[in-house]
């Protein structure tokens, strides 16, 4: 059974949308010279999850477009679905490890800008 015409369209678009988002980050990251480094490994992982799964979601568009049986089943946009769900989240966890690993580095300094230094 075929989508309705604006579910169709919103697929499209969002899935264009997708892969020019995962492109844009990545010209942003080759412009961008003094960012953190662990910030921007989380931004590559972002864009990478943007430009494969909008180019996963063109192609399962395609078959739904061809009218391919089996690669067109809307079961294909649920797998898709969950794995987009479960790649987002290993990101923000890895996200969180970096933001609390930054905020520990800001403690330590502080503590230790009070310790004695050796002397040389």
């Amino acid at each position: 059974m075929p989508f309705a015409p604006i579910v169709g369209r919103s697929i499209l678009i969002l899935m264009s949308g997708l892969v020019l988002a995962g492109l844009a980050i990545t010209i942003y990251l080759k412009l961008q010279k003094g960012m953190d480094k662990a910030i921007r490994r989380v931004w590559k992982r972002v864009a990478a999850l943007s430009a494969t799964m909008g180019a996963i979601g063109l192609l399962l568009y395609g078959f739904y477009y061809e009218g391919i049986a089996v690669l067109s089943m809307r079961f294909w946009y649920i797998i898709w679905l969950a794995i987009l769900v479960w790649w987002a989240y290993d990101i923000a966890i890895e996200y969180r490890k970096t933001k609390a690993a930054q905020l520990g580095d800001v403690e330590r300094q502080k503590f230790e800008k009070w310790l004695p230094k050796p002397k040389h």
